[in-house]
């Protein structure tokens, strides 16, 4: 008889379970919450998506004045979370003043805004990061200013060559002395995209201690977390899901609904926010004049002003979970679309060259040794 897959492993039946207990209304909760918590060792670790559900699933059984045991731990959970993420925006608070007096203007995003908005016990972690949006021209001075606050690159910059990689790169990450990370952006996507201006202009303050920073309009944060999520290499079909229903949760008041779509094509992000917005859990929550909406872009999207593009999706994700050659024409794309050119042998001429700052080596004669060393890596994992 074959083993069972260990806990950690994602299984998305189960997680479906834990997200209709999470946000049904009704008895479904219970009976949806029992039916997971039946697959569920708790001497044994969760996998991290279901973790990152707990606190809504407390919440949510509470309110429907649910009695389990479990419950209790539930709380704690949330409780640690609170206070973990209180702990994180006091120890960011000096270094965001410092990039505001330097005439840095940022955006909070990716886990930013649930924290400062829209829920406080929203669990980080490796699929889910706090994270800083600059322009690329401002990309060096807001290294720079972290840094000067005791905030370490990992892996650490290497200065000679960190123009070529702010070219190449989009995301930096930040650690401080007691373990926490963050993420630095100077784009958003990837793929550079219009309609990046606009949310720069649509952006709303959240306060942070005796601050008050930018981040997304509520509309434009749901359209985020459908498209790329709440980490900046792309997350999975779940992660999405489980971003997008939190953040309507607390939010939903404040969302241009009728509008979402619109502001989705102009990102290319039809087709990742049509995935996500058609799942069940979100019929009864999204308002009744923009379901016409929503079945109009199901339907025909084409219909509408502008045409989504053949490459739908606007994060160009580079999750562990793809195979090393996915990875590398995904590089290859990349490199592609920053040269602004379709001349395949102009193309294949800067590869090299962009390959090198990407992986921030200090020569391009050292990219065909870093290739072979990640070959030979890739082996050792199988065996």
């Amino acid at each position: 008889m074959p083993a069972s897959p260990p806990q950690t492993q994602s299984n998305p039946a189960r997680f479906e379970l834990l997200l209709r207990a999470s946000f049904s209304r009704d008895d479904n909760a219970r009976e949806n919450f029992r039916a997971w918590n039946a697959q569920i060792d708790w001497n044994d670790h969760l996998h991290l998506d279901e973790y990152r559900l707990l606190p809504q699933l407390y919440r949510n059984l509470s309110a429907l004045g649910v009695h389990e045991p479990l419950l209790q731990k539930f709380k704690g959970i949330a409780r640690k979370s609170w206070y973990n993420n209180h702990l994180l925006l006091h120890q960011l608070a000096a270094p965001l003043d410092a990039l505001r007096a330097a005439g840095i203007a940022f955006l909070g995003i990716h886990g930013a805004p649930f924290l400062l908005v829209g829920n406080a016990e929203y669990v980080l972690g490796a699929t889910s990061e706090f994270g800083i949006l600059v322009r690329e021209g401002n990309a060096r001075g807001a290294m720079a200013q972290l840094q000067n606050f005791g905030w370490t690159p990992q892996p650490a910059l290497v200065e000679k060559i960190l123009d070529g990689y702010i070219g190449a790169r989009y995301f930096h990450a930040f650690v401080n002395n007691t373990g926490q990370r963050i993420v630095l952006q100077w784009q958003l996507f990837p793929v550079r995209e219009r309609g990046m201006e606009e949310i720069w202009a649509q952006a709303r303050t959240a306060p942070l201690e005796n601050l008050e920073i930018k981040i997304p309009s509520a509309t434009d944060q749901l359209l985020l977390c459908c498209t790329s999520g709440a980490m900046p290499r792309g997350a999975t079909r779940f992660q999405r899901a489980l971003d997008a229903r939190v953040w309507v949760e607390t939010m939903g008041a404040q969302i241009e609904w009728t509008h979402i779509f619109e502001r989705a094509e102009k990102l290319g992000g039809v087709l990742p926010m049509r995935e996500i917005l058609t799942r069940a859990e979100f019929d009864a929550v999204v308002p009744r004049e923009a379901m016409t909406e929503r079945e109009a872009w199901i339907s025909n999207p084409r219909a509408h002003k502008g045409k989504p593009r053949a490459r739908e999706g606007v994060s160009l994700p580079f999750p562990s979970a793809q195979s090393a050659w996915a990875r590398f024409a995904a590089l290859w794309a990349l490199s592609a679309q920053r040269g602004g050119d379709d001349n395949f042998f102009r193309n294949l001429a800067r590869f090299p060259k962009f390959l090198q700052h990407w992986w921030q080596l200090e020569r391009v004669t050292d990219v065909p040794r870093y290739l072979v060393n990640l070959a030979l890596w890739q082996l050792r994992k199988k065996e």
